[in-house]
Parts: structure tokens; C-alpha cells; sequence
């Protein structure tokens, strides 16, 4: 993502969305000039039923829109022209169940004729009784009702409409995958509701718990993370071993083009290696170190020709061959390592702000030990490690979200925000969209929010309030 000052000429991906017609009465517009747009709506307005369904159209489930009463939906990606639907388009009223009362009966276990119709558009015509079973709509209906699984799926194919994907719904989803590209979004709900909806999760007790426990999971959801810490330990888990891996692999092939440089007749002079240059010497003091190298005396002695400027002595030719060599080695690490170096920066930024407000030392720092690899959350107050589950909702917040954008290198996030300022202290609130908009992940940015303080900063000239219209229901 570009710095701020460079927003007013970055393109946005999406240009444009509207839902009209909206419960019979209103139109809610959403202008992305650029790639932020921060909309300032008070409560009752319609604004998370905008980013709502923004998210499901951007994440292709298109389904879901069956159950929002609107007219039309409209949408611009930048480089497309407008499209235009209607729900009776997407979703024509002639789509009826195979049997009216089995189609009754699912909705006394636990689901609503809007999920219903969502869910059989989503598993598709053919009743894959597979993809059935994996739908978190047939594990409601299951856990409540009396039958076994083939009496349920028997059921759900009995109710199951005669729907098929018309024209224009396969037209909407192949403009949106176009639009979108290899571009994903992540939606950042109220955190409120977030905690809420997987408390009720976990809490909801199955009569079948074993049959379905390791049941396979089809809604991959974007929507940000649960307040659990440990998908952000595993990832950073994963980037550290990802880095040793490679680097004792690059070590390996070093080996053998060494020898075949000294089996090679061309004599080769190598460039010199000033002692004053402290970022090649730290460099190879990494290299050394996670090779397990840098206590040895081979190490110590390198270090001890380039501190001394032997290095660069004619009979030191292949050492230095071989030495810039090994670097080569950080090179091609150093993406991941620079991927653990900015999220720590960012999430130390909030503990210092913290403690700047309150005019004391920070209460915790993220270490990063770029020899060992090792990531601690560390306080002047215990010789021990803070965990990562012992973080206020807030801090999970941030640790979350900023992992999700820092530490997933290859992805590159739209990224929906809806009150930003929850969970948040006002220092933290201005800080916070701009530290994710200079998040290497996030293309584009989409907040909604009633906090002035989220935008008193370099992004006052992109909030702007929501655009809302009424029109007489003519029914």
C-alpha cells in the first residue's frame, strides 16, 4: 500500500456501490474516489447493512443477498463499467420446493425460509449430498430435529426448489470475480458482535457432537478472527520456520557451487569488504547465527578478518567469494524477516502510545531476536514472557488484524471496517487507519464509523458522510 501522501493517486478497486430500494424506501451510495473512503453515519442509517452487503457480493456470496429486501444493486470496479441487477433478476419468484411441507418442516428445526433459499442456491442444483452435509445450515437442521442423517438429507432433497443460476446471476459473479482479481477482501465487523457470535458457537451443544466434529468446513469466511491467538502464533511460527528452512537449504547449495567455483580455472577477484560497513557485517552475523555458526571459531574468526580489514587480502579471494555468497542467503529471507519486523513495529506503536497518554514507560514490547528468530511479548515489570492470551480484547484487536496484514505476504486484502473505534482508546483510534491502510496487504481501504476521533488525522479529507435517499414505497 502506498504511503499517505500518495493516496490521492492510487486507484481505487472498487469505484462505486449502491443498493437501491432499499426495505421498499431508501438508496445508500458509497463513492470510492480513491483507495480510502471513511463514511461517517450515525446509528439507524443503514450502514452496516451496506458494508454487509458489500462483503457478500466482494466474497462471491451471492446467495445471501436472497435474504435483504432491496430492488437493485449496483456496482463499479475501476477499469469496468457500471453493473447493474435487480433481486428479481438474481433470485426469480417462480422457484418453488419439490414439497411445500417438507420445506415447512425444516423451518421448525432452527433455520428461516431466507436461509433455506440461500443455502440450496449456495449447494447448487445437482444435491451433492457431500457439500449438504458439510453446510452449517444441515448441521442446525440435524441437531435438532429427529433423524438420522439419510432421513435428513432426504428431507433438505425433498424441500429443495427448483433453482437454477440464471443469465445474470452467473453475469454478476464473473464481473465480480474480474473486478476482483487475484484481490481478496477481509471484513472487519463490530468486534462486539464478533465475540458474540463465536461465544454462541462454541456454546451451542450438539446431539450428534462426535459425528460432526471434524466435519469439514465450506464457509471460509475472511471476516476478521476470532479473539483465539493462536492462528497469529502459528503464523508466526510458521515465517520463522520458513526462514531456517530456507536458509540451511540455500547453505547446502552454496556448498556444492563453492566447490565447482574452486574446481573452475577462471580466478575470480571479489569485490572488497569495508570494515565500516556495519549493515554486511550484522548481515553475516545472521546468516552465521542461524546456521549455528556465529559462537564457533570459524565464525568468530570471519568476523574478527572483516573487523580487521584482512578480509580484502588477495589469499582471502575465496573467502570472500564464498562470504558474499552467504549473503545471498539473507537476501532471499529477507522478505519474511522484513514481514515479522513491521508487525512488531506496528504493535509496539500502540503499547508506546499507550504509555505516552499516561505518561509512563510502556507496560509490554514485542521483542524480535533476528538470531534465534524468537518473538516475545516482553515488560519491565517480570523476567517473563508475556502470552499472547493474556492480551486485552483491544490488544487481540490489533494484534489480529495487523497479523492478518502483515504477516501474509502474498495476499493483498480490500479491506471493510465497520466501527473501527470499538475497543479502541482514543490514541489508538487516530492511529489506526492509517497504520493499516501502510499495511503491505491492504489495497483498499472501506470504514464506517460515528468516532470523530478515527479520522483526526492525515485522513480528515477522506470521511465524508454516508449518501442516503427515500422514495415513497409505492406499494
Amino acid at each position: 500500500m502506498p504511503k499517505l501522501e500518495e493516496l490521492t493517486s492510487t486507484s481505487p478497486i472498487i469505484k462505486l456501490f449502491q443498493i437501491s430500494g432499499l426495505n421498499g424506501f431508501k438508496t445508500l451510495t458509497l463513492h470510492t474516489p480513491t483507495c480510502v473512503r471513511i463514511v461517517v453515519a450515525e446509528n439507524g442509517t443503514g450502514k452496516t447493512t451496506l458494508l454487509n452487503t458489500l462483503y457478500m457480493i466482494l466474497s462471491r456470496r451471492v446467495a445471501k443477498l436472497y435474504s435483504l429486501n432491496f430492488d437493485k444493486i449496483t456496482i463499479q470496479f475501476e477499469g469496468f463499467e457500471k453493473f447493474e441487477v435487480s433481486k428479481s433478476e438474481l433470485f426469480p419468484s417462480d422457484a418453488k420446493p419439490q414439497s411445500a411441507s417438507a420445506f415447512s418442516e425444516l423451518t421448525e428445526y432452527g433455520v428461516t425460509e431466507a436461509q433455506l433459499y440461500e443455502f440450496f442456491t449456495e449447494v447448487g442444483p445437482t444435491f451433492d449430498a457431500r457439500k449438504v452435509r458439510a453446510h452449517h445450515i444441515y448441521h442446525i437442521v440435524y441437531n435438532e430435529c429427529p433423524y438420522d442423517p439419510p432421513e435428513t438429507l432426504r428431507l433438505f432433497r425433498r424441500a429443495m426448489p427448483s433453482l437454477e443460476r440464471t443469465q445474470v446471476y452467473s453475469g454478476f459473479l464473473k464481473y465480480i470475480n474480474n473486478g476482483m482479481g487475484t484481490n481478496e477482501v477481509l471484513y472487519l465487523p463490530t468486534f462486539r458482535r464478533i465475540e458474540v457470535e463465536n461465544t454462541n458457537f462454541e456454546k451451542r451443544q450438539s446431539r450428534h457432537h462426535n459425528l460432526f466434529e471434524k466435519a469439514p468446513q465450506t464457509d471460509t469466511d475472511e471476516t476478521l478472527m476470532w479473539f483465539g491467538m493462536s492462528d497469529v502464533e502459528a503464523q508466526l511460527e510458521n515465517i520463522k520456520s520458513t526462514i531456517q528452512s530456507e536458509t540451511f537449504t540455500a547453505y547446502s547449495h552454496l556448498s556444492v557451487r563453492s566447490l565447482e567455483d574452486l574446481l573452475s580455472p577462471e580466478t575470480k577477484q571479489p569485490e572488497p569488504i569495508p570494515s565500516d560497513n556495519k549493515i554486511l557485517g550484522n548481515q553475516l552475523r545472521l546468516v552465521l547465527a542461524r546456521l549455528g555458526q556465529a559462537e564457533g571459531q570459524a565464525g568468530a574468526k570471519i568476523l574478527d578478518l572483516i573487523d580487521s580489514s584482512e578480509i580484502n587480502l588477495h589469499h582471502y579471494d575465496n573467502l570472500r567469494s564464498y562470504l558474499f555468497q552467504m549473503l545471498e542467503i539473507y537476501t532471499s529471507t529477507q522478505k519474511d524477516e522484513q514481514s515479522i519486523e513491521g508487525f512488531v513495529k506496528v504493535i509496539n506503536k500502540y503499547w508506546n502510545a499507550s504509555a505516552f497518554e499516561s505518561n509512563s514507560q510502556a507496560e509490554k514490547t514485542f521483542v524480535f531476536d533476528k538470531m534465534s528468530l524468537d518473538i516475545d511479548i516482553r515488560t519491565p515489570y517480570s523476567s517473563d514472557p508475556i502470552e499472547l492470551s493474556q492480551l486485552s480484547s483491544g490488544e487481540k484487536q490489533i494484534v489480529s488484524i495487523f497479523a492478518k496484514l502483515h504477516l501474509q505476504k502474498d495476499k493483498k486484502f480490500i479491506v471493510l471496517i465497520d466501527e473501527p473505534e470499538l475497543s479502541l482508546s482514543m490514541a489508538w483510534q487516530k492511529l489506526f487507519l492509517p497504520d493499516l491502510l501502510e499495511s503491505p496487504s491492504c489495497e483498499q481501504l472501506v470504514a464506517i464509523t460515528h468516532s470523530p476521533f478515527i479520522f483526526e488525522n492525515d485522513l480528515d479529507e477522506y470521511a465524508q458522510p454516508l449518501f442516503v435517499s427515500y422514495e415513497r414505497n409505492k406499494k
